[in-house]
């Protein structure tokens, strides 16, 4: 098994474009097909992993009740009958043996197994990957990486964002810190360093060392 094809470079338009895909009605006069439920049977397993990169704060960490009354996911799939792909014909959370779950913060696992419905919460890994999962023949990798009250447009600037000055005052561009100050009082921001959350959030050489350490987990996982 080899773990070659990461799309971090697609990382956020990835997202976007499969969150909006999934909650596109369907076209007038035409019904869309029902995902079915998984198979059971593991991926083809000499093809390279396919990498999707889930990153951002406080919703990409899921706050979707599993538990509960009107509003949670088992309120919906066993009462409303929604969602059939996510329950077995015994009521069971169904598992996908072709799409692994894993949820790292700081690079510390969080979550790492077969996607399923487990825990407290869940959050958008369980929509994307259910269908990633079902159009694709090899193995897929969701990696979801995120940490709650964080900026996209400070704490996970991409490497080589620059400053930019806007209604007086100059907005911090990678490494700079604080996140802004007045144009007029200073044109150098006190802080040497910044916060550069995402070199915390994912490896430092892109997503290689995670890879690395998944190649291992995925090879003896049950």
């Amino acid at each position: 098994m080899t773990i070659t094809n990461c799309r971090s470079k697609t990382l956020w338009v990835l997202v976007t474009l499969a969150c909006a895909a999934l909650s596109l009605p369907a076209g007038a006069g035409e019904a869309r097909a029902p995902l079915p439920d998984p198979d059971g049977r593991p991926a083809d397993m000499g093809k390279p992993v396919q990498v999707y990169i889930l990153m951002g704060q406080s919703n990409m960490l899921g706050f979707g009740k599993i538990n509960g009354g009107n509003g949670s996911l088992t309120h919906a799939v066993k009462e409303k009958m929604k969602y059939p792909y996510l329950v077995d014909g015994d009521h069971n959370w169904t598992v996908r043996k072709d799409v692994r779950n894993v949820r790292v913060n700081n690079i510390r696992d969080i979550t790492n197994e077969w996607m399923t419905i487990g825990g407290g919460n869940i959050g958008p890994e369980i929509g994307i990957g259910h269908y990633v999962g079902h159009v694709t023949e090899a193995p897929v990798l969701i990696l979801k990486s995120c940490t709650g009250n964080r900026s996209l447009g400070w704490d996970l600037l991409p490497p080589g964002s620059e400053r930019y000055e806007f209604g007086g005052k100059i907005y911090a561009g990678y490494k700079d810190s604080p996140e802004s100050w007045a144009t007029d009082t200073m044109t150098v921001p006190p802080g040497s360093q910044a916060k550069a959350t995402v070199k915390s959030a994912v490896p430092p050489s892109g997503t290689s060392i995670e890879l690395g350490r998944m190649r291992k987990a995925w090879l003896g996982a049950s």
